[in-house]
């Protein structure tokens, strides 16, 4: 898999992918990230090139991405390999463009890797959280915009990962947006971040099948989710069933959630 990587309108190199760690052939998110990521790597070359990075900073990036791998490879598995999947095919089924695309594959990578900063004890306690919890947890968005600034990612890719967090009632956070307020890409991130937490299950919550994980999504629509994007979220994740069936039967994970407490996220 290749994509360009140009400065001022010119070709000035090439990223080449030989294959998937998992042996598995690419598909069409990874070619959407791949050019997302060649795209960004023009623009920091630019800004290298004229002094505006300093070494520092490139070294300060390099360490908050080492410190994240920990907590992506926890959270960043085959399933929500599926599910960031199953965003894109939604993206694509509701005609979001190619640079929209482009931009949610790209958040999809980098949306979580605020969590680094948050201590460990916060983000494996889960709810109910002491308010004064909830608003360290709540940092992750801003410090994932600061290692994304990073990247010199576009305005879009910021807006997606600024606002996953608003419910479509006005219930979320930062700023509380609802309904169509929300960007689309952000309300289609969200779905995606929903049913990888209740697929995967976390320390203080079991994992939950498909069909339960859906049906709760259900429940939650004009509420925490888009009415528009779950309708087509959900018809995506019907598609891909047998391939979440086979991966949480390898895994022992589908089990059902411990009783009086519900499956889906926060």
């Amino acid at each position: 898999l290749s994509a360009p990587v140009t400065r001022d309108g010119r070709v000035v190199g090439v990223v080449n992918v030989a294959s998937r760690l998992a042996g598995r052939p690419f598909g069409v998110r990874d070619r959407l990230l791949l050019q997302a990521i060649a795209a960004r790597l023009g623009h920091v070359l630019e800004r290298v090139v004229v002094h505006q990075h300093s070494n520092r900073e490139f070294g300060d990036l390099a360490q908050a991405l080492r410190k994240s791998v920990a907590i992506r490879r926890a959270r960043h598995d085959d399933l929500a390999e599926i599910c960031h999947d199953i965003c894109i095919e939604t993206a694509r089924r509701m005609h979001l463009t190619e640079p929209e695309t482009m931009s949610l594959a790209f958040a999809l990578q980098t949306y979580d890797l605020g969590l680094t900063g948050i201590p460990d004890d916060i983000i494996y306690k889960g709810p109910p959280l002491e308010p004064e919890e909830w608003e360290i947890l709540q940092q992750h968005v801003h410090l994932s915009l600061q290692l994304i600034s990073s990247l010199d990612a576009p305005g879009e890719v910021h807006d997606i990962v600024l606002h996953h967090h608003e419910h479509y009632d006005g219930t979320g956070y930062p700023r509380g947006l609802s309904g169509e307020d929300i960007p689309l890409g952000a309300r289609l991130l969200m779905l995606a971040d929903s049913l990888t937490a209740m697929l995967q299950g976390r320390p203080y919550r079991r994992a939950v099948t498909l069909e339960q994980a859906l049906g709760e999504m259900q429940q939650r629509a004009g509420s925490q989710f888009c009415p528009r994007c779950l309708t087509n979220f959900l018809d995506e994740a019907q598609r891909h069933a047998e391939r979440i069936g086979a991966v949480q039967h390898a895994r022992n994970l589908a089990l059902p959630p411990p009783a009086g407490r519900s499956a889906a996220p926060a």
